[in-house]
C-alpha cells in the first residue's frame, strides 16, 4: 500500500513538473510577444501563474509557502526596481512576484541571477554589433530575460539540465 502511495506522490510531482515547465513556456512566449508590441507584461497573465502556482498546492503549508515566496519575489523585484531608479518596471515586479511563486524561492532567485547574466551579454553583445555605449538609451525589456532565467534554473532544479 505504501508503494503504491509512493508511486502516486510522485507520478503528481511528474504532473506538476511538467506543468509548472508549461506555464513557463507559455509564459515566456506571451511576455516576449507582448513585451516587443507594447513593453507591458500583462496584469491577466501575472494572475495565471499565480493562480496556476496556487492550484499545485497539495496542502495548506505549501500554500502559504507558494503566497511567501510570491511576497518574497515582490519584495526582492521592489528593492531592484529602487536599486536601478526604475530601470525595472512594475510588471517585471509582477512576473517576479509569480514566478517565485511558481518554482519557490531558490530556484527563482537563481533564474533572476541567470536573467542578469544573459540581458548583460545580450546588451555587450548588441554593444559590440552596434560599436555603441548607449544601446539601452532606447529601453530595455526586462520581462522575457527573466523567463528565460528562471526557466533555466527550473529545468536545473527538476533534473533535465
Amino acid at each position: 500500500m505504501l508503494q503504491l502511495l509512493h508511486a502516486m506522490i510522485t507520478d503528481a510531482d511528474r504532473v506538476a513538473a511538467a506543468l509548472r515547465l508549461s506555464a513557463l513556456v507559455a509564459t515566456l512566449v506571451t511576455v516576449t510577444v507582448t513585451e516587443l508590441r507594447s513593453a507591458r507584461v500583462p496584469d491577466w497573465l501575472v494572475g495565471l501563474v499565480v493562480a496556476l502556482a496556487i492550484a499545485l498546492c497539495r496542502s495548506i503549508d505549501s500554500a502559504v509557502a507558494t503566497v511567501s515566496a510570491a511576497a518574497t519575489g515582490l519584495a526582492v523585484a521592489t528593492t531592484a526596481r529602487a536599486a536601478t531608479a526604475g530601470g525595472l518596471g512594475l510588471g517585471d515586479v509582477k512576473l517576479s512576484g509569480a514566478l517565485f511563486a511558481l518554482v519557490g524561492v531558490p530556484t527563482a532567485l537563481l533564474g533572476h541571477l541567470y536573467a542578469i547574466a544573459i540581458a548583460l551579454a545580450a546588451i555587450g553583445t548588441e554593444a559590440i554589433r552596434e560599436r555603441d555605449r548607449t544601446v539601452c538609451e532606447a529601453g530595455f525589456q526586462f520581462g522575457p530575460f527573466i523567463v528565460t532565467g528562471v526557466a533555466i534554473a527550473y529545468l536545473a532544479d527538476i533534473g533535465w539540465l
